[in-house]
Formats: C-alpha cells, structure tokens, sequence
C-alpha cells in the first residue's frame, strides 16, 4: 500500500510540473506576440464612403421603333377605247363605232319600265363634232402630251388630248354609262351636274334632268381648257363618254405620261398616276405607344438620305402575334421615297428632345423607418437647417454628410429619377457605398 501512494504522489507532481510548464510558455507568448486590435481596421471599412453626383437623366427611356418601307400605290390611266379601257365604258359606247351603236335613253336610268331610246343622239365617234362614221377606222393615239412627270392632275383637269380631243379626268365611282344631252334625266346627269359644281361651272340647281344650265356648265368646262363641246348626236352638243377617265379623288402626282405621237392601241396607258403615298409599316410596343400614336410627329432615317419629319397615320388594334404591340402606319413622300432608292428599312422616332430631370444611381438609393432617402455630401458651412451632419474617420474620408430623403418618380437604366429638391441640386455629392458611421 505505501508503495503505490508513493507511486501517485510521484505520477500527480510530474503533472503539476508540465501544466506550469505549459502555463508559463503560454505567458511568454502571450507577452512576446499579443492579440492584433481590429478596432481601427473596421473603423476605416466603416468609414470608407465612394462618391457620385446628382446628375441629369433622360424621364424616359428613347423610343424608336424599325419600319418597313412600301412602295406607293400607282394606277394607270388608259384612254376610253382602248385595248386596255375599262370595259365597262366598252360595253356603252366605243371610239369609232358605227354612229348609233350607243343610243340615249330619255328615262331615269337603263332598264326603267316604259324607257324608250332616242335614236337621235347616238354616239359620235371619238366625241368628235359630227364626224361620219366612216371614220371608224382612224387610229387611238396622243396628239398633244397635256401631262408631264411631275405633274398633279385633278378632276376636271385634261389628261391628254387623244386624236384631236381633251380626256378629262374625273373621281372614281361617277355612274356614267351612257352620252348625255338636253332632256335626258337619271342619276348619271345627277351625278355630272355635281362634277360640274365642283369644278365651278354650274351654278343652277343639282337636280336629275340635264337642263340648259348643266349645257351651260359643260361648254365652260370645254372652253376653259380651248375646246369646243362635243356633239352627242351629230347635231346637238352634250356629254360624251368616251371623253372622260375614272383617275382619282383628288389631285396626283404624274410618274409616267405617254408623249405625243403614243399610238394608245396596244394597251399603252395614257399616264401612271400615284394613288397612294409611299409609306412605312411597324409595330409599336404597349409601353411607347403613347409616344408613337396616332398623329404623332416622327422622324424618319435611314442611310444616305435626309432624315424625314413625317406623322403617324394610323394605330391598329393591340396584337399578340409575334412581338406583341400595335401596327402603325406613316405615310412617306413620293419624293423622300424616291431618294431613298431601295432602302427598305427605317427607324422611327418621336420627334423632339427627351425631357430629363434629377436622378442618382440606384446603387445611392437607402431606405430607413423613415422612408427613402440619400446620404449627401456637405460642404464647409453648406448643411441644411436642421440636417445632422457626421463626420467619418479615416484617412482622407474626412467628409460630413447628411441625411436627405427623396421621392423616387422612376427608372431609367442603373438610375432613379428623383423629384426635384433644391437641396439635391444637379452636381451634389452622394454616397453610393459606406456611411461614414452617418447618423440617420
């Protein structure tokens, strides 16, 4: 028994000795290499604050849209009679037929109960004043080029002079079908007296019955172009189908006329009219729509010609097909068109400066109990009554800034819009990183 206390007591000191061992090393050490202070280090993270300024962005977004370039709509004008002639105007009364072949009919329009026709007043061949018939034989062709490219031609206007004859232009949907002349009545002499109106020469009461005041009308129509009227029926002067052409509503520009000497047999036009502007086609999305609607004034660019101010035509209905948005429409000129040469794309943009207004990048942007706000830089003396400036420490991040809140209006790229303050005036320092242990 005494032998093993012994042994205990030996084995308990032996540890006692390597535990103070290793207590008194830990002291050295911990006196040779003490514990590093990080009270400065995140003093100075703290403290570190990275700059941007108040600066002036665009309210919106630009806008612009990629249209399609289509070509104007052309129409050609043939000369009554001819090969190419509407048939409709061959099926009454042709150039060079036999005189009657297209008798008028004193009634109120073809296929009236109890209309007889009135052989006296047959078609003249090519309107003329009382040629025989047997000069049937003679030839369609331009005795005097009336028109010229570049040219507007009008109702009422004269499109050619065609074998010693004017052609006069009138508006689609006029229901001639037949000569016309003193006594006749129907819708056709109606609608006449209304082209005469419109061209100034009749000052009577628009009616059904081709009277002496729509006579009187048809000899000013010729006589101010140095014509005289033509005989309906050999005799009798009165309106002429073959000396009138369907061109259009209103005034059109001429692309192509035939000259003098244009033999009009083979189906050569008279002149190729435009119809219809040239003009660009796009779709517009649901947020720029307001920007591009309708009526709205645009430019046009493309490469190697002027840009365009031109305004939106038409907005069609919302799509879903493709790109979602809505169709629009910009009608071009032919003249901007035709120095486009082949461009078959162009941009479209509203006209005018976008509107721009304070902003400070998103990254600037803190939101506290209090709401929104910015924590800006202040200058020597220049803090807001009331502001509770801080200073932060650290090498050259001695910088007092404030708290100022802010009413966020919207987004544009990597920035908010602000409302306008005149303590964030365009140039004011903000931090956008660290707060220099600012207060709020």
């Amino acid at each position: 028994m005494r032998r093993r206390t012994s042994r205990r007591a030996v084995l308990g000191g032996v540890a006692l000795v390597v535990l103070g061992a290793c207590a008194g090393a830990a002291g050295v050490l911990a006196t040779r290499w003490p514990a590093p202070d990080l009270t400065p280090l995140e003093q100075a993270t703290a403290s570190v604050m990275v700059f941007a300024e108040i600066s002036e962005q665009p309210l919106s977004r630009p806008v612009s849209i990629i249209g399609i370039v289509h070509p104007p709509q052309t129409k050609d004008v043939f000369a009554p009679g001819s090969a190419a002639a509407p048939t409709e105007a061959e099926a009454v009364s042709t150039v060079f037929k036999a005189i009657g072949s297209a008798p008028l009919a004193k009634d109120l329009g073809p296929g009236t109960e109890g209309a007889e026709p009135n052989t006296s007043l047959p078609a003249t061949p090519n309107g003329g004043a009382g040629r025989p018939a047997e000069l049937e034989t003679l030839r369609l062709v331009v005795t005097v080029q009336k028109k010229v490219v570049g040219d507007l031609i009008g109702p009422g206007e004269v499109v050619a002079e065609v074998s010693g004859r004017p052609v006069f232009a009138i508006p689609p949907g006029m229901p001639f079908y037949r000569n016309m002349a003193v006594g006749v009545k129907g819708a056709d002499v109606t609608a006449f007296q209304e082209f005469l109106k419109q061209a100034g020469h009749f000052g009577g009461q628009v009616g059904n019955e081709f009277n002496s005041a729509t006579l009187t009308g048809l000899r000013a129509l010729y006589q101010a172009v140095g014509y005289d009227p033509p005989l309906a029926d050999g005799a009798n002067p009165g309106f002429v189908l073959n000396e009138f052409v369907e061109v259009a509503a209103g005034a059109v520009p001429v692309v192509e006329a035939a000259a003098a000497g244009t033999s009009l047999e083979t189906g050569t036009p008279l002149v190729r009219v435009v119809t219809g502007q040239p003009w660009v086609s796009g779709r517009v999305s649901l947020l720029d729509v307001e920007a591009l609607g309708e009526g709205a004034e645009v430019t046009v660019t493309a490469a190697e010609v002027e840009p365009l101010a031109a305004t939106v035509g038409t907005v069609g209905e919302y799509q879903t097909d493709g790109t979602a948005g809505y169709d629009l429409t910009i009608p071009l000129t032919v003249e901007w068109f035709d120095a486009a040469g082949d461009v078959q794309q162009v941009t479209v943009s509203p006209v005018g400066e976008t509107p721009v207004g304070p902003a400070a990048p998103l990254t600037a942007i803190r939101e506290d109990a209090k709401g929104v706000y910015l924590l800006a830089a202040v200058e020597a003396g220049a803090g807001r009554d009331g502001a509770t400036p801080s200073a932060g420490a650290g090498a050259g991040q001695d910088q007092a800034v404030e708290r100022v809140a802010i009413t966020i209006t919207g987004q544009v790229g990597g920035y908010a819009l602000i409302a306008a303050d005149e303590a964030l005036p365009i140039g004011r320092r903000i931090v956008v990183s660290g707060d220099g242990g600012a207060a709020g």
